[in-house]
């Protein structure tokens, strides 16, 4: 049989319904890659993983793999010789890898994601309380308490004391924010939608990142509605200085008494950008000149600069050579 005779369609025919063109293996996740998942947090859209991830190599055996079944079965119906088989593919080569993409019915990014350690996440509402609060006499306390009720709508004193002692043992201050389990798809399909963010059995801190100190409140605050600004969702993980990991080394189900509902319906009031917005736009143009062979003049991340000789000489400390960062005892 004459190649010219076999049409596409009879190819077609040859071929798996449904193809599976990338495969993830258990372990494969995001788990030390969650700054890509903040990133995707930061556009709305998937393109941070997609830019930074290529399953290319994946597809493209796959479609060899598909090829090769293709041709067998070629031989065997038609009665054909395996290079008659290979002239009949590459003549519908592009026909065969648009197929295959079209009844691709793999999911490598919701693959690697349910492979991924629970997700802490925190949703800074914009209120800052002051530093100093070890020397507040108790109605300085009472007073920064009657605030944040004020701001979180909280109506009973059943919370009173739990916040009082957050507020004492929180003594440099920071964002007062909300801590969460992140159902990250559910994020990334409301974020540009969502209007009010709403929670149940809040779990509540006061936390300064830049710092590293702070405390949280676990009493189950409930119904809390708060303006839903997209600026402030963050990954636990991408901040230097975390409560859960870095600070308080909390075990992942800390947060799991918090239930997050996304609407679209608006409420009043706005939620000012979080100061973390900037330092993580810090952060980037820090790690973009330490890839490309610099360091920068008071980045005070050590693990960012190449050569950072010890000096005995008062005072002592590190200095690097490069920018004169110094890093003092």
């Amino acid at each position: 049989m004459g190649n010219l005779q076999i049409k596409w369609e009879e190819v077609k025919e040859l071929l798996p319904e449904t193809t599976s063109l990338v495969y993830v293996d258990y372990r494969e996740s995001f788990d030390d890659n969650f700054d890509l998942l903040q990133e995707c947090l930061n556009r709305k859209c998937w393109s941070g993983i997609t830019e930074e991830i290529e399953f290319y190599e994946s597809e493209n055996d796959s479609i060899d793999y598909i090829e090769k079944e293709l041709k067998t079965s070629l031989m065997s119906k038609y009665e054909i010789s395996e290079e008659q088989a290979d002239e009949i593919i590459e003549e519908n080569q592009e026909a065969i890898r648009d197929y295959c993409y079209e009844k691709n019915d793999s999911t490598p990014i919701d693959d690697m994601l349910s492979n991924t350690s629970p997700m802490i996440a925190h949703y800074d509402t914009g209120y800052y309380m002051e530093s100093e609060s070890w020397n507040w006499a108790d109605h300085r306390v009472r007073y920064e308490r009657m605030k944040i009720k004020k701001f979180l709508g909280i109506k009973d004193s059943s919370h009173d004391d739990g916040i009082d002692m957050m507020i004492q043992q929180a003594t440099y201050g920071g964002q007062l924010l909300i801590y969460f389990n992140m159902d990250f798809n559910e994020f990334m399909e409301k974020i540009e939608t969502t209007k009010t963010i709403c929670f149940d059995g809040a779990v509540i801190g006061i936390v300064d990142h830049y710092g590293g100190s702070g405390d949280i409140y676990d009493g189950g605050i409930h119904n809390i509605k708060l303006p839903f600004n997209s600026n402030n969702v963050f990954l636990e993980k991408s901040i230097k200085y975390n409560w859960t990991y870095s600070i308080a080394g909390m075990c992942t189900d800390w947060a799991d008494s918090t239930i997050v509902e996304l609407l679209e319906t608006p409420i009043d009031g706005e939620v000012e950008d979080s100061p973390q917005v900037a330092r993580q736009k810090q952060e980037e143009e820090y790690n973009k000149t330490f890839k490309e062979g610099g360091c920068t003049f008071g980045d005070m991340d050590i693990r960012r600069h190449r050569n950072t000789p010890y000096g005995n000489n008062f005072p002592c400390g590190n200095k690097c050579t490069e920018c004169g960062t110094f890093w003092i005892d």
